[in-house]
């Protein structure tokens, strides 16, 4: 963090405090990341398979859901000249979009993020599809709107009808910083 960040004060499931009251809180990061682990092994095969998309009850996600977002595996689609598969946001929940600076819902990651967010994200994306398991992640942002974002997330593969891995959910908490380019604005 730089001296001309600083912290966005507000509501307790913007800000992650380490306090000991959030620590017990189930949104909190920590226990956020595990729920979401949590949910995935419940789901995943004996034979240690990913679980399928269609056979998850995303109602078990309950308070977090809010916390959560998934992203469809698509197929490379070649605009980009890239072999790689396209990712594109399913769903946002509320305090993801807000992360963001706005709902980016049914539009690909790679357009709808700023550089070089966009390509660290597929990044992470395709080692979650390549090892077909769950991947934690600590980073930092900026939005949309120009804020410094630091979050933690978890994430999680899913299996498509082809037993490949067709969907990532993912669930994340986050802290907001402003910096010089969200004050200009």
């Amino acid at each position: 963090m730089t001296a001309e960040d600083e912290s966005v004060k507000g509501e307790p499931d913007v800000v992650n405090d380490e306090s000991a009251e959030d620590k017990e809180d189930s949104t909190s990061e920590g226990r956020i990341i595990e729920r979401l682990i949590w949910f995935w092994e419940r789901y995943q095969g004996d034979d240690g398979s990913i679980p399928r998309e269609a056979d998850v009850d995303i109602a078990e996600l309950g308070e977090i859901w809010d916390d959560s977002f998934m992203i469809e595996v698509l197929p490379p689609d070649g605009r980009t000249g890239d072999q790689h598969a396209t990712y594109r946001y399913a769903f946002m929940g509320e305090r993801i979009s807000e992360a963001h600076g706005g709902c980016l819902d049914g539009r690909d990651v790679y357009d709808a993020l700023v550089e070089p967010y966009n390509k660290q994200l597929t990044q992470k994306f395709r080692r979650v599809v390549a090892a077909g398991r769950p991947l934690r992640d600590e980073a930092e942002f900026v939005n949309l709107r120009g804020m410094r974002i630091a979050y933690g997330q978890g994430l999680v593969p899913l299996a498509a009808p082809d037993g490949s891995v067709g969907f990532i959910l993912g669930a994340m908490k986050w802290r907001a910083y402003i910096t010089e380019q969200a004050n200009a604005r």
